[in-house]
């Protein structure tokens, strides 16, 4: 099974020391992926653009706006797991993007930082595919 972890990297994951909770939800995912040979893990971020990251410790998170991207990804990686940690500020248009993917059943959503947007989240997905950061692993586990 493969695996894809979408980190969000726009601006406002700047806020909130979100970036240290994302460094250590990437380094609890890899390790759990390496004691589990059931899966692969493929790493991506999307800030101004969604690019795949070779490791965990060259993720890096942009100022900017979130790029429409993650849409078409999401709907080009549908046979796959799609695991994406951000604080749910998506623009109108990612939102929008998300709900017109026709099959949503293999996209978690984990919330990061004290502001989560966490309405914005229930607005693209059902409380079964959200998860706080603290249950990113159960997440995993899910998947």
């Amino acid at each position: 099974m493969n695996v894809n972890v979408l980190v969000d990297a726009s601006g406002s994951m700047t806020e909130n020391d979100k970036e240290s909770v994302v460094k250590y939800l990437l380094y609890a995912i890899n390790g759990y992926a390496n004691g589990d040979n059931s899966f692969s893990i493929k790493l991506f971020q999307w800030g101004n653009r969604l690019i795949e990251v070779e490791s965990v410790f060259k993720v890096e998170i942009e100022e900017g706006r979130a790029s429409d991207e993650v849409v078409e990804f999401l709907r080009n990686h549908s046979e796959d797991k799609n695991f994406i940690i951000t604080d749910g500020g998506f623009t109108r248009e990612i939102k929008n993007g998300i709900r017109t993917i026709p099959d949503r059943k293999d996209i978690y959503y984990v919330g990061v930082g004290c502001d989560c947007n966490m309405p914005s989240l229930r607005s693209v997905a059902d409380s079964e595919h959200i998860y706080l950061a603290q249950d990113a692993i159960s997440c995993l586990k899910k998947c």
